[in-house]
């Protein structure tokens, strides 16, 4: 037997051994990353307002669109609100007060539109036939659009805004207004959701369509 060529073929390449004890580690090391990266997109996905806040964006800009009216997301340190355009309030204590007064104002006008359909339906039993129906009631839901998601315990939320070279985190002090114009069209911006472990969840917004074009995890 040539015993140098069987050396010359063992350096150019593994045993059978190398291989199984090689792809064993490889298992292994991967047995201990895929429940770290499961835990970590189970977080971001089911326990960050990711989710809910694509959906959210996606009905502002088709409200706004069909509605041609803006509306805009408004993000504090607890929570992320969709509404209806208004004044350009930046500190946290008259958007408070806005929200309280229109939160009032929606009560009273469902009473009156409760009230308003207790008059038609007593109008309807004595009416002629062959007169057009009413107009129908008003939907207090566009009238007074409120859509509220509440950033879990310990979630830190983070704005990059267009031109910004910073993070800006909702710390309390200030509001971030982010405005879908009647074209649907909204301003480039990026969104972070950190946790005190220093795992976070950044989301990069398309301008035209409100979608999430870019999405990057992080976790020690």
């Amino acid at each position: 037997m040539d015993t140098s060529v069987s050396k010359d073929r063992r350096a150019l390449g593994f045993t059978l051994i190398e291989i199984v004890v090689a792809l064993t580690i490889v298992g292994l090391l991967l047995s201990l990353a895929f429940p770290a990266m499961r835990e970590l997109l189970s977080e971001d996905d089911s326990q960050t307002p990711v989710r809910q806040l694509s959906a959210l964006v996606q009905e502002l800009r088709s409200r706004a669109i069909g509605e041609r009216r803006p509306y805009q997301i408004v993000f504090d340190f607890t929570s992320i609100y969709g509404l209806r355009y208004y004044y350009p309030y930046q500190e946290v204590t008259t958007f408070a007060e806005f929200l309280a007064l229109q939160d009032e104002e929606r009560v009273r006008r469902l009473e009156e539109i409760k009230r308003m359909a207790v008059e038609r339906a007593q109008v309807g039993v004595g009416a002629i036939e062959g007169q057009p129906p009413p107009p129908p009631l008003p939907n207090i839901d566009d009238e007074y659009f409120k859509r509220t998601i509440t950033l879990p315990e310990g979630v830190i939320l983070e704005i990059l805004s267009w031109g910004a070279l910073q993070w800006t985190p909702m710390d309390g002090k200030h509001v971030h207004r982010w405005v879908f114009q009647a074209s649907g069209v909204c301003e480039p911006l990026r969104l972070r959701l950190s946790t005190e472990d220093e795992r976070w969840h950044e989301l990069h917004f398309d301008v035209l369509t409100g979608e999430i074009v870019t999405q990057r995890y992080y976790a020690q």
